[in-house]
């Protein structure tokens, strides 16, 4: 597989991590049961960018959800 760079601008990283924050507050909300890792909000935000690289790098909208 061919490796492709994917530079987010600095809005696409704000909104990012936007979301990464709402889905951890959910997760707050709904009483889920935490994981061992203590960077839970790293965790959502890091997989909140990635996905919207991941969207960026295939021509693809992501809208957060």
């Amino acid at each position: 597989m061919e490796k492709i760079d994917v530079t987010l601008t600095d809005y696409e990283l704000a909104q990012a991590s936007q979301v990464g924050c709402l889905r951890f507050i959910a997760d707050v909300r709904r009483k889920k049961k935490p994981s061992a890792n203590p960077n839970e909000w790293q965790i959502h935000i890091e997989g909140a960018c990635g996905e919207m690289a991941a969207a960026k790098a295939t021509g693809k909208y992501w809208g957060g959800t």
